[in-house]
């Protein structure tokens, strides 16, 4: 029993310090080294998840009315000021206004009482401005900046909800992490648990803020607003595969919303790169957690519109490159959707053909 007692505390040193033929001094040094490096670690990982938080803070609470001025300011000439109102002096009123409507749209939490509010006020505004036609661009453009400046938030959010996963991670990896994990569990648990909630709660308001504001520019006339937006947002398109689920759903709705939608186009550009960075989501999302995000018969129109648009494509290469991006992530998934083995086999049989 005492042999065993003496081999585990040789053991035990063995692990706390590997070289015991070292002398004192050095056995000190090396644990003084040690320690700081370890203290080092922890303080740079808590450092960077503060500055996560307060980058955050910032994010969300400045004034959004400044931005939205900014943002009229910009298309200003070309859009609101050359509208064919009787008063351009109207058009950049209204379009100010409709630009802090939809800043509050995105700003009120969705469990706010006057979240209906704001909602059906912008509704209103922008049925008011279609009966006009020379308003009708200040729709357009106040819609797309409300679309762009959502899907930035969304990136924030996304990005938090990850530091804060990771960032505990981290210190349970390093030496001495696990006990500091132990005794800090409590309350890193608490914090953790908070802090996910809020930002998948956040994220999926923003989503459905995200599909509103899509289906409001498609019956103002400028989809395409929202369809060139999506289809450069590849950081937002990596950052949801390892969202909340619930927030997987709500992106792949807006996903299949404008897939729909660019499959009108002619620009095949665009096709090429919406169907690019969102297929991974496409292959890998958990379609819904407590109910079905997309019906067998939703499910069914979006891989024949992907289908015809990748059929439709002139230039082969990218029909590799976009078949060859479906079947890396489809293969990897367990989902069987979308299921474009038909169109892959097609390809397949015409790259043969060309060969002949």
């Amino acid at each position: 029993m005492s042999g065993s007692m003496a081999a585990n505390s040789r053991t035990a040193s063995l692990l706390l310090f590997p070289f015991p033929n070292a002398t004192k001094p050095e056995k000190l040094k090396w644990i003084f080294t040690q320690s700081f490096r370890n203290m080092l670690t922890i303080i740079f990982c808590l450092a960077v998840w503060l500055i996560g938080r307060i980058f955050h803070a910032l994010n969300t609470f400045l004034p959004s009315y400044v931005s939205a001025l900014a943002d009229i300011s910009r298309k200003g000439e070309k859009g609101i000021v050359n509208a064919q109102a009787p008063n351009s002096l109207v058009g950049i009123a209204i379009g100010r206004a409709l630009n802090q409507v939809l800043a509050l749209v995105i700003e009120t939490p969705v469990n706010s009482r006057k979240y209906d509010f704001v909602r059906a006020l912008a509704d209103k505004m922008i049925e008011e401005n279609l009966k006009n036609d020379s308003l009708k661009e200040v729709n357009r453009t106040a819609l797309s900046a409300g679309f762009g400046r959502t899907v930035k938030l969304l990136i924030s959010a996304l990005r938090d909800q990850q530091t804060a996963g990771t960032t505990w991670k981290m210190i349970r990896r390093i030496p001495f992490g696990e006990y500091l994990n132990k005794h800090l569990s409590t309350a890193n648990d608490s914090l953790l648990s908070t802090s996910m909630v809020t930002e998948s709660v956040l994220a999926e308001k923003l989503v459905a803020d995200l599909l509103w504001f899509a289906e409001k520019l498609e019956a103002c006339c400028g989809i395409e607003e929202a369809i060139a937006q999506w289809s450069e947002a590849g950081i937002l398109a990596n950052l949801s595969m390892s969202a909340n689920p619930r927030v997987q759903g709500s992106l792949v709705r807006v996903s299949v919303y404008l897939l729909k939608e660019v499959a009108k186009e002619e620009t095949e550009e665009r096709k090429v790169k919406m169907m690019m960075i969102w297929m991974p989501l496409l292959a890998n999302a958990a379609n819904g957690v407590e109910s079905v995000v997309l019906s067998a018969r939703e499910k069914s129109e979006v891989e024949r519109v992907v289908e015809q648009m990748i059929q439709e494509l002139a230039d082969m290469k990218d029909k590799e490159a976009v078949l060859a991006n479906w079947l890396h992530h489809y293969a990897r998934s367990n989902s069987d959707w979308p299921n474009l083995q038909t169109c892959y086999n097609q390809w397949c049989g015409l790259s043969r053909s060309t060969l002949c």
